[in-house]
């Protein structure tokens, strides 16, 4: 991704590990009531021990694992109502991002936006575990694309865990081939 002024951003360490523990949560791949270990998680993301540690802080401030001392971090659950409080969040978060980053959105970003729907396209008659969670990623890449190119850092801070619903992501994937024809913003996923 690139700034409005054109330069690349670079990630610091604690975003990568946030982005790893992050990514296995939403995929299933840390499920609820799984510990989640520091070590696992800076051999994953090759960071330090420090990165891992405020990625995990932050996950539980938005209420994704609880830290249990001398035990690591324990993967919470979600609750039917819980999905629904977040999806009403995340219509009103999207909509917003997708306005911002159809006004500024251009050239790279643009480019890595509807690469990204390609792929999930390619990926959308897969039925195989594989194919749905090789979706769920790139879904998660689409959606964290577009709220960068939106150029709000807040949102960039606030979305993420809006975004992780474990395995959840999959079956709306295919509306973002909305993105086609308009700007990169695709409209928001109407309620199930």
């Amino acid at each position: 991704m690139c700034r409005r002024d054109g330069r690349a951003i670079e990630r610091p360490a604690q975003e990568l590990a946030y982005e790893v523990l992050h990514r296995g949560i939403a995929t299933g791949e840390y499920p609820p009531g799984t510990w989640v270990r520091e070590d696992e998680v800076v051999a994953r993301a090759g960071v330090s021990r420090t990165p891992v540690r405020e990625a995990l802080q932050r996950l539980q401030t938005e209420g994704m694992v609880e830290l249990v001392r001398h035990r690591g971090a324990l993967v919470v659950g979600w609750t039917a109502q819980d999905l629904d409080d977040l999806y009403d969040l995340r219509v009103v978060l999207e909509a917003y991002g997708a306005r911002r980053a159809a006004g500024c959105c251009a050239g790279e970003d643009l480019e890595h936006l509807r690469g990204l729907c390609d792929r999930m396209d390619g990926l959308l008659p897969a039925s195989d575990r594989d194919g749905r969670e090789q979706l769920a990623l790139l879904c998660i890449d689409f959606h964290t694309g577009l709220h960068r190119a939106s150029g709000n850092r807040q949102l960039v801070a606030l979305i993420p865990s809006i975004v992780a619903r474990p395995r959840r992501a999959p079956r709306r994937a295919g509306r973002h081939r909305r993105c086609r024809g308009r700007t990169a913003a695709p409209r928001s996923h109407p309620r199930r």
